[in-house]
């Protein structure tokens, strides 16, 4: 009995950036989710987290980011967007297929500037407009520089820069008091919150450091072995009129304990006060604020 053909199975449509949504292709897995799929990669996040990341990033649940992730939920546009901003890419950079491999380590040289970047070589190129970014390498290191106006031998065109800020560092706080395990303990406190933190038993091995070393901030204890912290207190605002310095003592409002003195150095030097016992975080939040006010 003869019946009619079966009808041919629907092609999906092709990716255009900008339409309402992307629909899975190119097999079970989609050629979004094969996207995402190699961003996230990229990004060093294990696969077994693919699903879970998408989730909480585009507030859908698990089971809605899981369908996304397999090519059988569609992708719109705006999701996809928001992934590839959330780790630092373009729509374009998500469907150019470039993965991170791609990139080499090199040096941009702009007259005495040096800036390390990562770059995409193109191809050889032997003649060149002066001004234009050209890559040559040198053994094993690629070189980015702007052509000049005579031809640069074994030079090639750049067909993408990364030029990424140097990670901010830590802020390093210098502690000094007599009783060691208090010191250590707000140093491992301020540690612990994102700071770098020595801690100092005695003015002395505080003095030896600064030598050859110098901190962002300081917590010092107001009372030491040889007297107040006056002086000490007076050379480190010598060396810079702004850092943070606190001054640290349990001794205020007992007997025989010069207040005024104390006050008088705050006001002088502009300090901040910490009342023991205190908490590395009470310290770090008053630390934050005088770093943001400078």
């Amino acid at each position: 009995m003869t019946g009619r053909a079966p009808a041919a199975p629907p092609v999906p449509s092709p990716v255009v950036p900008g339409s309402a949504e992307v629909r899975g292709q190119d097999g079970p897995a989609g050629l979004a989710a094969q996207c995402i799929q190699a961003l996230l990669d990229r990004a060093a996040l294990p696969r077994h987290r693919h699903s879970a990341h998408v989730s909480g990033l585009l507030g859908l649940s698990y089971h809605q980011a899981r369908r996304r992730m397999s090519g059988t939920a569609p992708w719109s546009v705006e999701e996809m967007q928001a992934v590839a901003a959330h780790h630092g890419e373009t729509l374009t950079d998500l469907f150019s297929g470039i993965k991170g491999a791609d990139y080499e380590a090199a040096v941009l040289a702009a007259g005495a500037l040096r800036v390390g970047c990562r770059i995409l070589p193109g191809s050889p190129v032997e003649l060149h407009r002066p001004g234009e970014l050209i890559a040559v390498k040198g053994g094993s290191e690629w070189v980015v520089v702007l052509a000049g106006d005579t031809p640069t031998p074994h030079a090639y065109t750049v067909r993408r820069i990364v030029v990424e800020p140097k990670p901010q560092r830590p802020r390093r706080i210098a502690i000094l008091d007599d009783d060691y395990d208090i010191a250590r303990g707000l140093a491992a406190g301020f540690v612990e919150l994102g700071y770098e933190a020595t801690a100092f038993a005695s003015e002395d091995q505080l003095d030896a450091t600064l030598k050859f070393d110098a901190f962002d901030g300081y917590v010092i204890d107001w009372v030491l072995a040889k007297g107040t912290a006056e002086v000490l207190v007076g050379k480190l605002r010598s060396h810079s009129a702004t850092c943070p310095i606190a001054l640290l003592t349990g001794k205020a409002g007992t007997r025989n304990f010069d207040e005024k003195a104390l006050v008088a150095a705050i006001e002088q030097h502009g300090l901040l006060f910490l009342q023991k016992p205190v908490t590395a975080s009470l310290a770090a939040s008053q630390f934050s604020a005088s770093f943001a006010n400078r």
